[in-house]
């Protein structure tokens, strides 16, 4: 699978063992999955997710679907906007990085499943990496379309422009969206699935005479007052900011190709309401008369600042070997909170409560990626490893108060390492056709709201989260097989995947801790469990009857055992 070429080109490396799906490709050139994959040109990124083998998503609303690959989600899998390091800021999930980009500003998503996936961060569950769009030397190309759903009477438009002289380039896009709340068959509306969002992308690029890329990206994306029916608060506003400045080299040298360098920063608010929802605790408002359907009033903003560079390389032997070589470090400083405002008529006056559900906290992770690769005429060999350094710590005394209430003592730094290792072959047994097997052993860190967390409410279980200061990692060891088949008229991908993981992150149930939000039925703790197994076969079929029509089938299955 060929993942695609930037401005600097070089032969070996061309091929990079890596799940990848083309999104919009340079001014527009035609792909064979294109139509399928985003038959709405002004379709959202979570269209794409949908109708790609191998991703699933989770769905709390409309809108900003959580992706997962191979049924792996959250911290197994790393989730990178075009290698950039980027954290959500809600302690629901209710802004995965995927809902901070939209498909008019990327080229490609690359989702290489299991260990495969540690160019991007040390992991067992693959990685999600969203390639943005390139500037175009030499080029102008521009476009912008609009669309109407009736169910929701929603609106969605789009504009993009590239503008390439011979030394500089200029590309950007745009998004606008405003659906309003969503219409069942039977005409009823469905509350609290209403958003409005924008989002821009502006790429500036500027080529030296001896070759010298040089790239600025911004992008710029904020959502209103969006709905999710699945959860009991709704978001009046999401903001994300991404800036990046990129360096790659000219493909001049016989032995150090593909050199590229990246420092970047995001920042995300997020903040989280329920002024316009219903509780179902119904109340008298004995001081106006009127029926105070709330119980309780919660404010939850919070807040992610990511500071991060890499410098990544290739070494080549010769025309069939080749070294890949990664290095990187990022910051991720977040913090988040939640006031509780009482309505409860038997107690008039009672004072808010305030909590830090993210206790204020710093995580530096120092990062080093290493893969050799050979290449015969059918087969590519690959072996590859990556370690991790990470340090965490809280920075309140709020939070450190919180954590001795449950016994632990958080003043101190966690300092944990983990690493990835695996090896890769990838056949080409008969024209159109492939076999890719890799098997692998890796580990991953705890998030943040695993390890940090304070009385998180999960809607899906009913319960009340605290994390578990002294988690270990999470660990496990990977074995996939991938049958490929891809011709003009039909195409298959087979994978399946088996793990065997140790220390597996997991919920439990604490009866002696009473909950802390209305909703929950009690309250669970993050423990490691000494053994866990997931199994995973996903497949998809496409055949092409005629030009133009497009018949697709997938099927996906995963299972797992404690």
């Amino acid at each position: 699978m060929v993942a695609g070429k930037g401005l600097v080109d070089w032969n070996p490396g061309d091929t990079i063992q890596l799940n990848t799906v083309t999104v919009t490709n340079q001014l527009q050139e035609a792909v064979s999955t294109r139509q399928f994959l985003l038959p709405n040109p002004t379709g959202n990124i979570d269209a794409i997710n949908e109708r790609v083998p191998g991703i699933t998503t989770i769905s709390r609303g409309p809108f900003a679907r959580e992706p997962g690959v191979a049924g792996f989600t959250g911290g197994q899998i790393n989730v990178t906007i075009d290698g950039m390091k980027m954290f959500g800021a809600c302690t629901d999930k209710m802004d995965p990085i995927t809902s901070y980009v939209e498909p008019v500003n990327l080229k490609a998503i690359n989702y290489p499943a299991g260990a495969g996936g540690a160019l991007y961060g040390s992991t067992f569950g693959g990685s999600y990496n969203m390639q943005l769009q390139t500037p175009q030397l030499n080029a102008f190309e521009a476009g912008a379309g609009t669309s109407y759903e009736s169910a929701s009477n929603g609106v969605a438009a789009f504009a993009r422009l590239n503008y390439g002289k011979e030394k500089w380039a200029w590309r950007v896009s745009g998004v606008y969206r405003n659906f309003k709340a969503y219409l069942d068959g039977n005409g009823e509306v469905v509350p609290y699935t209403q958003y409005r969002k924008w989002n821009l992308h502006n790429s500036l690029l500027y080529q030296t005479n001896g070759g010298h890329v040089f790239r600025l990206d911004a992008i710029l994306d904020d959502a209103y007052d969006v709905g999710y029916p699945a959860l009991p608060m709704d978001v009046a506003l999401a903001q994300g900011r991404i800036f990046s400045l990129s360096y790659a080299a000219p493909a001049t040298q016989k032995k150090l190709r593909y050199l590229r360098a990246k420092m970047y920063a995001n920042t995300v608010y997020h903040l989280m309401d329920d002024s316009q929802r219903d509780s179902l605790f119904m109340v008298e408002n004995q001081f106006s008369g009127q029926v105070d359907s709330v119980y309780m009033r919660m404010d939850m903003p919070g807040w992610s600042q990511t500071y991060g560079a890499f410098v990544q390389a290739n070494w080549v032997v010769d025309a069939s070997r080749w070294f890949t070589f990664k290095l990187e470090n990022y910051t991720n400083w977040s913090k988040a909170e939640m006031t509780m405002f009482m309505h409860n008529v038997s107690n008039p006056g009672e004072p808010p409560m305030f909590v830090e559900t993210w206790p204020e906290n710093l995580r530096n992770v120092a990062g080093l990626f290493s893969s050799y690769n050979h290449q015969w005429q059918n087969l590519v060999l690959e072996a590859g490893v990556r370690v991790d350094l990470s340090a965490s710590k809280l920075l309140t005394d709020q939070g450190v108060h919180q954590f001795e209430v449950l016994g632990y003592d958080v003043r101190k730094t966690y300092v944990m390492p983990v690493y990835t290792a695996f090896l890769s072959a990838d056949w080409s047994l008969a024209s159109h056709t492939g076999l890719a097997i890799t098997a692998g052993l890796g580990q991953r860190l705890p998030t943040l709201s695993e390890q940090f967390g304070f009385y998180l409410f999960n809607a899906q279980d009913g319960y009340d989260y605290i994390g578990n200061p002294d988690l270990k990692s999470e660990k496990a060891a990977q074995l996939q097989c991938t049958y490929s088949l891809d011709k003009k008229r039909i195409s298959i991908q087979w994978q399946n995947q088996v793990h065997l993981l140790r220390d597996y992150i997991y919920g439990e149930a604490k009866h002696d801790y009473g909950p802390l939000n209305l909703y929950a039925s009690g309250v669970k703790q993050y423990v490691n469990k000494t053994s866990a197994t997931t199994f995973s076969s996903t497949a998809q079929v496409m055949v092409v009857p005629v030009e133009g029509v497009e018949l697709m089938n997938m099927f996906q299955y995963y299972y797992g055992e404690i």
